[in-house]
């Protein structure tokens, strides 16, 4: 099947331009979808146009001189169309006409620039400038259509048969490229600069996912590197392991313990007997996030990856019950899973590198799916 490109921009005035990006998605080997070419509709105008960045695969807007029609929300038009794909996570190019433009159209050029981060954007003067810029940038994303996307079952087992955190509650991160390519050369998994720069994310103040303090140990496989800071004997107080797995196609696995950590073991060890905060939780995530962002990062700094399947699961929860925060007495409420592994989301959820770098909003999400499944 061809994917799918939608085009966002006005129309009055600008059917050249429009025509251009359509031939340039055709020769690129996609479907292009324009409005103007939408048979008779029982919707809304507007409810059409969203719906077909709803149902794209690309989302191409290209802004001109003027900023177009203003819609019912006080928005323009594209601008709406801009929104639409990317809270739907849509792979978006953006391309700006070499011209003078109204205050509008200056308006949104400077939004999109705002939101540039992740995105491919090209200026252009003639119409023979616009169709070369969008077939040259459309290939790597057909190529990307043309590809086999990652395992779904792949993600699903890491997430099943989690590390084992001696007596304690854990959390497992498990990420992938939504696309499956070779990230890492099989053969690199064994250099000692991979290991070194694993060690200096690991270790670095934005990340924290391993301490100074702790030994570790690091095995390298036929397709994954795994490094293990494990917590051999209790003088360090508190418990603090973590284990990092790295596959040559870009799966990430982090496991991490949510409870008998050194920092809670000063404050109430009790609780981590009865309960997991969600601070606690909060806490491997925003670790997990921070480490996958500056990895993916310094590995891919053109970000020819953008889209990444994402899935968290607790373990070794025995009787502990969730709780928003450490009660200051009385009685602990218990728990009844076991040796149950409760995964957050039925699917791998879809992310960007956005939700990477700023993963508060992930973060949020997860917790909300662990507490609906804690208190069924």
């Amino acid at each position: 099947m061809r994917p799918r490109a939608f085009v966002s921009s006005v129309i009055e005035e600008f059917q050249g331009y429009r025509e251009a990006v359509k031939h340039a998605i055709v020769n690129a080997g996609g479907d292009p979808i324009l409005v103007e070419d939408y048979p008779g509709l029982s919707v809304s105008p507007r409810t059409a146009c969203l719906d077909g960045v709803a149902s794209c695969d690309i989302f191409i807007v290209v802004i001109g001189n003027r900023g177009g029609w203003t819609a019912p929300s006080g928005k323009l038009v594209v601008e709406e169309e801009y929104e639409e794909a990317r809270k739907r996570k849509k792979p978006t190019l953006v391309f700006i006409q070499n011209v003078e433009r109204d205050e509008e159209a200056e308006r949104l050029v400077g939004k999109l620039s705002d939101y540039v981060n992740g995105m491919f954007r090209s200026t252009f003067t003639t119409t023979a400038e616009l169709q070369s810029a969008v077939e040259k940038a459309l290939a790597p994303l057909i190529n990307h259509h043309s590809n086999p996307e990652v395992d779904l079952t792949m993600i699903e087992e890491k997430l099943k048969d989690p590390y084992q955190v001696c007596n304690e509650a854990s959390l497992r991160f498990v990420l992938a490229p939504e696309r499956v390519e070779e990230l890492i050369d099989p053969v690199y998994l064994e250099s000692p600069e991979l290991k070194r720069q694993l060690f200096e994310i690991s270790h670095s103040p934005q990340v924290e996912l391993f301490s100074y303090e702790r030994p570790k140990k690091a095995e390298v496989g036929i397709n994954e590197i795994i490094i293990l800071q494990s917590d051999e004997g209790s003088q360090w107080g508190g418990v603090d392991e973590a284990r990092l797995e790295l596959t040559n196609v870009g799966l990430i696995v982090i496991d991490v313990n949510v409870t008998g950590r050194a920092a809670r073991a000063q404050r109430d060890e009790s609780v981590s007997y009865f309960a997991i905060t969600e601070d606690d939780i909060s806490y491997g995530l925003k670790k997990s996030f921070a480490f996958v962002s500056a990895f993916i990062e310094a590995k891919d700094p053109f970000k020819r990856y953008n889209r990444f399947l994402y899935n968290s699961a607790l373990s070794g929860l025995g009787y502990r019950s969730l709780i928003r925060e450490p009660p200051r007495g009385g009685s602990h409420p218990m728990g009844q899973h076991g040796d149950e592994v409760i995964i957050a989301y039925d699917r791998p959820r879809l992310i960007i590198r956005e939700d990477l770098l700023d993963s508060e909003k992930e973060i949020e999400a997860t917790l909300t799916l662990f507490r609906r499944r804690l208190s069924s």
